[in-house]
């Protein structure tokens, strides 16, 4: 089974979680543009299904973050730039990114994160931002070999 979405808009990682005190007390939070990002992931996957993969299966998920071409881009950067000779290496990371998209899933897509067993994700640029995300059951995803 393969299960694809779109998550609009520019590609966000997930911030660190902030730590303050109240009234003596430490209080660990996630940043609230974390928790709006995380949701609006969700509700594009539930958009497109209710599917949850069962309880212990090996799920694989391959994700393409598209970046805007900044606006100050000369004509043939911007070309470069869209047809992937020049590639965003800027923040966000990807591993924070992946991070954002798992984490939303957790629950929703599948049970438990654990049972991720592959993750790939590229970061480009694109005349349209966002994430294409695919989750995969053992029988679509094309396995790693070992010849590494």
């Amino acid at each position: 089974m393969e299960i694809e979405f779109h998550v609009p808009g520019p590609p966000q990682g997930k911030a660190r979680p902030r730590l303050c005190q109240i009234r003596g007390r430490n209080i660990v939070y996630t940043p609230i543009q974390t928790v709006k990002y995380e949701k609006l992931i969700k509700e594009c996957y539930q958009a497109v299904t209710d599917f949850k993969f069962p309880k212990g299966e090996p799920v694989y998920i391959i994700m393409v973050a598209r970046f805007p071409v900044p606006k100050s881009t000369s004509k043939k950067e911007k070309e470069k730039m869209l047809s992937r000779e020049i590639f965003p290496a800027k923040k966000p990371d990807v591993d924070n990114i992946a991070k954002a998209v798992l984490d939303a899933l957790n629950g929703v897509a599948f049970h438990d994160d654990a049972q991720v067993c592959a993750v790939g994700c590229q970061k480009i640029y694109s005349e349209f931002p966002g994430i294409n995300v695919s989750v995969y059951d053992k029988q679509g995803y094309c396995e790693y070999t070992d010849s590494i």
